[in-house]
């Protein structure tokens, strides 16, 4: 099995955060950040970042994935949930969720092809994400279409 030296950095927080925190106190090249509403230091990590790795099968919208498309940062999603709409061919490479083996060769994938492989795929996909309150605009208008 191929290996290669990385950091990972966690953000956000979940029903696994403490988990992951006391597994991951003593390991080397592992930052939990947690939770940020700052913004500035989000685009400096996605500027920094090789690749984004998502692992919420069922986030109705997201938004940092949409963020990090917007910033040119290739994304690792699972096939469902509001990830798997925004991940589209260019954009990155999907896993069926909860499959481990599928996520580390996908973001293998992705990092082997290098950042600026996906940067065309990317911007254009950028062009078509809607804002959050786009999004939910859209929502209620199908909602009211189905009644």
């Amino acid at each position: 099995q191929e290996t290669r030296s990385a950091g990972l950095v966690v953000f956000g927080t979940g029903f696994m955060s403490e988990k992951l925190q006391r597994r991951f106190h003593e390991a080397q090249g592992v930052h939990i950040a947690g939770f940020t509403k700052d913004r500035e230091e989000l685009a400096q990590v996605y500027a920094s970042s090789d690749v984004m790795l998502h692992g919420s099968a069922a986030e109705t919208f997201g938004l940092g994935v949409a963020e990090a498309i917007c910033s040119g940062l290739p994304i690792v999603a699972p096939s469902v949930g509001g990830a798997a709409d925004l991940v589209g061919s260019g954009c990155g490479l999907q896993y069926e969720p909860g499959d481990v083996a599928g996520c580390a060769q996908a973001a293998k994938a992705v990092l082997d092809e290098g950042r600026d492989h996906w940067l065309t795929g990317l911007a254009g996909r950028a062009e078509t994400i809607y804002t959050v309150d786009q999004h939910f605009e859209e929502l209620f208008k199908r909602y009211e279409e189905m009644l």
